[in-house]
């Protein structure tokens, strides 16, 4: 997955988890999940119009 081990993806979760602490942070993982089925909602749309 884009050249990540998942020793990478630990780090990065503990760092997030860091940052923002356990209260914030499934909200902030929230976030660019529902931004992500938007732009494929929105992706699709224009890929039926062809």
């Amino acid at each position: 997955m884009f050249g990540f081990g998942i020793t990478h993806l630990v780090v990065i979760f503990v760092v997030a988890l860091v940052v923002f602490g356990p209260e914030e942070l499934p909200k902030v993982m929230r976030s660019p999940g529902a931004m992500m089925k938007t732009f494929n909602r929105i992706a699709g749309h224009f890929g039926s119009l062809r």
